[in-house]
């Protein structure tokens, strides 16, 4: 991890440097310059058109609200400076220096337009990050007179004059403003760009590895970033903005509504990571603070009022960033894995952030960048290499769990290479390696098999019916039944994440502790026993990854006790009524109780699970099964879904447990008919005699 953020501060070094870098010029902004701070004058009406119209003196603090000055804050408001060259710059190419203008302009020098930028009515369209740089033609210069500069701007419920404003030198005002350009656009356009290109790279990894979130959520929040800075660097564009998409649905969709969806999915993203999960109303709640803006937004009529709403919108913004920062903080306390790298990738933003209040909105130095971009930029980086220790650690950890195996395999290879006398001999010695592996491997589903019940037990209330088929080699799911002589205690079914060796290792070790748990103690509550199951599994396994889903029956009499951490649904089907009904959703007897919890196995996961207790009745049966049964998917791409396992384990017939087995696993083979199963399948049926 030291050596992960070692390299993070060179990259980041490096970055700053090649910025600053990048604004070096050779021009400089010293000589002479005409000032264009103060001495303005505005006027309502066009000059041009009535001669007549009189120009007022526009207060120096006024260039920054002209939308003060025109009736209802829409329309245009000319601005005029005279001024006379100075001896340094007469007879040398001249440029205005405009800055940033709120939202568009036309410029004319001694009435002949010299720039324009942005789009008028009708086709309005704001080029408020886009500097003004203006080439002025030495014909129309009165070097021994007084010269008239004449804006135009088109004001919007906004309208300003920024970023100091000059004539001067050409090549000092190209400086000026690609210095500005540089900082206002380019640089995000390029962040954009890279932004784009690391989403689509996390997406491809999302799509190789569908259980992995966080890659997905790290791709939404990169793509969704790109297209918020949209409003930085659309100017960067060839051919934007083109002033015929609606000025205003491009300001609610990309500038003020993407800023309330964006909390949410990196919300999203460090529960991901963090391996843990939001109870609903928390998500509801969550989801309030994003519709209810947008929704607003989306209304608002015009320009003006969209503005207006950011008073009351923008505060919305507050609760779900403090709830980031209390998640990061809450896990860094309890010391969860990664946890305080996060925190410390989000850090760019904060210090950013407090930054651009202090210059904006306390200093008032509205010519300088916003630096909440960057910072936010900064920690894109920062997850992005956050997310590759991650995938680094996984994989190591993966090498270590089949360190035996690669042990075995270098061993062989290591005598094949020192006694290659011949082809002959090393195929054959390979092969014998081959024969060696497929021995330890058949040896190790045997030894796992040797763990499992290979038939139901004989009971005197209770029928069960199962069905266990790995996929390939070791097994995943593991299932015990629990029982005295010829009485129903218990059954136990659990699904360990992954495949191969590792998961058939993990698999093994947790039948140990659950038989352990369950029946070390027979009265003990039966969330409490799912909660030390949890902890014995978490002692016993150390770091390794894998986690469980699973759940629990106890049987006492008629009385069923059932607890779920995470695993599929069981179904309940009424011998009287014929019916189907989840159990989490419809408690059999009007027993009430929580659904499903959290996953087992899980080092400082809290384990939320609460059981429920119900009766069952002869001929009353359940049916449980691991996540194969309800995601298999047929040719078409469809999932046989856990709405069709309770439809078909409905019409299963009033026969015994093995009838209704078999009437669910034959629709289960006709519905996935050529295609290969891609995960281990275990079905249970008990039937209440």
């Amino acid at each position: 991890m030291k050596q992960t953020f070692k390299t993070l501060g060179f990259v980041l070094l490096g970055l700053l440097i090649t910025l600053f870098a990048s604004c070096k010029s050779r021009y400089y902004e010293d000589g002479d310059i005409i000032s264009l701070n103060v001495n303005w004058e505005y006027c309502l009406e066009n000059p041009f058109e009535n001669t007549d119209a009189v120009f007022e003196i526009l207060p120096a603090k006024q260039i920054d609200n002209l939308q003060e000055l025109v009736d209802n804050q829409y329309g245009s408001i000319w601005l005029r400076r005279k001024f006379e060259i100075p001896a340094g710059l007469k007879g040398k190419a001249l440029s205005a220096y405009l800055g940033r203008i709120t939202l568009a302009d036309k410029t004319y020098l001694n009435g002949t337009l010299i720039g324009c930028e942005g789009h008028f009515p009708p086709y309005e369209f704001s080029a408020w990050n886009t500097s003004r740089c203006y080439e002025i033609p030495d014909t129309i210069v009165n070097e021994y007179g007084e010269n008239e500069l004449v804006i135009e701007i088109f004001v919007d419920g906004e309208g300003s004059v920024v970023s100091s404003p000059y004539i001067g030198e050409t090549n000092q005002v190209r400086y000026s403003y690609k210095k500005e350009r540089f900082w206002n656009s380019q640089i995000n356009a390029f962040f954009a760009f890279l932004m784009i290109v690391i989403g689509l790279y996390h997406l491809l990894l999302w799509v190789k590895s569908r259980k992995e979130y966080e890659n997905l959520y790290f791709c939404i929040i990169n793509i969704v970033t790109s297209l918020y800075m949209s409003v930085f660097y659309l100017s960067e564009i060839p051919g934007l903005p083109t002033g015929y998409f609606p000025f205003l649905w491009y300001q609610k969709i990309f500038s003020a509504a993407l800023p309330f969806f964006l909390p949410y999915i990196i919300q999203e993203f460090v529960n991901t990571f963090l391996r843990r999960r939001d109870n609903r109303t928390v998500i509801l709640i969550r989801a309030g603070f994003v519709v209810i803006p947008i929704v607003a937004i989306l209304f608002a009529p015009n320009y003006i009022q969209l503005r207006a709403m950011r008073t009351w919108t923008n505060p919305l913004l507050l609760p779900p960033i403090a709830y980031i920062v209390f998640t990061l903080g809450v896990a860094c306390i309890k010391r969860k894995k990664d946890s305080i790298p996060l925190l410390l990738g989000f850090s760019p933003l904060l210090i950013a952030s407090l930054l651009d209040i202090l210059l904006h909105d306390v200093f008032g130095f509205y010519s300088l960048p916003y630096f909440s971009s960057i910072g936010w930029q900064l920690v894109i980086i920062a997850l992005l290499f956050v997310l590759a220790n991650r995938f680094s650690t996984a994989r190591k950890e993966a090498e270590y769990l089949n360190i035996h195996l690669k042990d075995e395999v270098d061993k062989q290879t290591k005598e094949l290479t020192a006694s290659n006398a011949s082809l002959t001999e090393a195929n054959e010695k390979l092969e014998q390696a081959r024969l060696v592996a497929e021995k330890d491997m058949k040896l190790a589903v045997n030894v796992q098999q040797s763990f499992y019940p290979r038939r139901a037990p004989k009971l005197d209330d209770w029928e069960i019916a199962f069905k266990f088929q790995p996929m390939s080699g070791v097994s995943g799911d593991l299932y015990d039944f629990f029982y005295t002589g010829k009485k129903l205690d218990g059954i136990a079914l659990f699904d360990v994440s992954g495949h191969g060796i590792g998961s058939g290792l993990v698999t093994m070790l947790s039948k140990t502790v659950i038989s352990r748990c369950f029946t070390n103690d027979p009265s003990v509550n039966i969330n409490s026993l799912m909660k030390k199951i949890n902890e014995g599994i978490v002692d016993d396994k150390g770091d390794i990854e894998n986690y469980l889903t699973g759940l629990l029956i106890r049987v006492d009499g008629e009385k069923v006790q059932y607890v779920n951490a995470g695993h599929p649904a069981v179904f309940f089907r009424s011998a009287k009524t014929k019916t189907c009904a989840t159990v989490e959703v419809k408690r059999p007897g009007g027993a009430g109780g929580a659904g499903q919890g959290a996953v087992i196995g899980i080092p400082g996961m809290d384990l939320d699970v609460k059981g429920i207790q119900f009766s069952m009745q002869k001929g009353d049966a359940l049916i449980m099964y691991t996540d194969c049964l309800s995601e298999a998917r047929n040719k078409n791409g469809d999932e046989f879904g856990q709405e069709t396992v309770s439809k078909v384990f409905a019409a299963s017939g009033d026969g015994d447990a093995q009838s209704k087995l078999d009437y669910v696993l034959k629709k289960f083979a006709t519905f996935t008919a050529g295609v290969d199963l891609k995960d281990d399948l275990t079905v249970i049926v008990l039937q209440k005699k």
